[in-house]
């Protein structure tokens, strides 16, 4: 068993997604805390991040999480923050995160709808889930953006 009930480091409130890296280590979207936590092979607390808040770059309750072994990325989808999806280091250093189904009027822009499950291939892309389709992603030259929209070539679809 891995947590127990709180706030604190190693605890848990409604955890979501969860997966592991090469090392056995365990990565948990901790939805009620708003963080990422981080556990050894062993069960024990290695490291916390997150920032609570709303935009990228926040937390508010993070739901999808997927570790890419190659590349040591942890993504992160969080459907209650405007449909963010982040990506972050195994250390939980803020790589790049970016508004996959913005929210106008309060409806969806009609791009998939809300950001759910999310998962890695090992390789550098990833697979979102939305409300109806699923959308493979690339972090490969994440710093291209011809069409200056905001979110790098390799990260559209």
């Amino acid at each position: 068993t891995v947590g127990t009930k709180g706030s604190g480091n190693g605890q848990l409130f409604f955890p979501r997604g969860i997966d592991v890296d090469r090392q056995g280590n365990l990565y948990v979207a901790d939805a009620g805390n708003h963080r990422i936590e981080k556990f050894s092979k062993d069960g024990l607390f290695i490291a916390a991040w997150g920032q609570y808040g709303k935009g990228t770059g926040k937390l508010l309750y993070p739901f999808g999480l997927a570790v890419d072994p190659t590349y040591n990325i942890v993504y992160v989808t969080d459907p209650a923050n405007d449909n963010v999806v982040s990506l972050y280091s195994t250390t939980g250093t803020l790589l790049y995160s970016w508004n996959l189904a913005p929210i106008e009027n309060n409806q969806y822009d009609g791009g998939g709808g809300i950001v759910g499950g999310i998962i890695g291939y090992g390789n550098g892309d990833f697979v979102v889930a939305t409300a109806h389709k699923l959308t493979r992603y690339s972090i490969l030259n994440p710093t291209i953006d011809n069409n200056q929209n905001g979110i790098p070539d390799s990260l559209e679809n």
